[in-house]
């Protein structure tokens, strides 16, 4: 739990006060503390609340799966149990882009959404888990292990797309935040 509350304050820091352009001189830093420093108190209680309700939901759909689930769904369980620790794994406060970090609740509203009718769907559950198997292998394949932040952009885009294509296949409801299809994701992966 410190560990989290630490990527969470370390994230917050970096986020509000923009510490990904870089500061390359004493006055820069002074006037970037000046324009920031009054709101940040309020700023962080909504983004400790947005973390925590994250952290919350994470913990209900492990418990969620962690019930009686079917032996027929065990494809769908062993796919969500990995969606869900590349979403929210060690140090993924930290690791995670910002724009793409302000998805996750709704990544996880997905997979609640999906866990809700999975009964009546587990044939074409499985088959777009298969097909998803093959765009993450391919994935993890060319980012050889490292976190995002050592990952090019058009990869990280592309990784990302693929839980926006999870959405749109198991959550349509939700919308998505950018258009993706099979056609989207092949052009983007061309870029990557």
């Amino acid at each position: 739990a410190k560990a989290i509350l630490d990527d969470a304050l370390l994230r917050i820091v970096a986020d509000h006060f923009q510490l990904d352009e870089p500061i390359r001189d004493a006055a820069t830093f002074a006037a970037r503390m000046q324009q920031h420093s009054g709101d940040i108190v309020p700023v962080a209680d909504k983004r400790l609340a947005l973390i925590s309700d994250m952290l919350s939901e994470r913990a209900d759909l492990d418990r969620s799966l962690n019930r009686n689930f079917p032996l027929a769904w065990a494809h769908a369980h062993r796919d969500i149990k990995a969606q869900l620790d590349a979403l929210m794994g060690e140090g993924f406060l930290r690791q995670t882009p910002a724009p793409w970090l302000d998805e996750v609740p709704r990544y996880l509203k997905a997979i609640r959404l999906r866990i809700d009718k999975l009964g009546g769907q587990i044939g074409k559950d499985r088959a777009t888990v298969a097909e998803l198997d093959a765009l993450w292998q391919q994935y993890q394949a060319r980012a050889a292990g490292r976190p995002l932040w050592q990952q090019p952009e058009p990869l990280v885009r592309y990784r990302f797309m693929l839980e926006e294509y999870r959405v749109s296949v198991f959550a349509q409801q939700l919308g998505t935040r950018m258009p993706v299809s099979d056609k989207r994701l092949r052009e983007q992966w061309q870029l990557c």
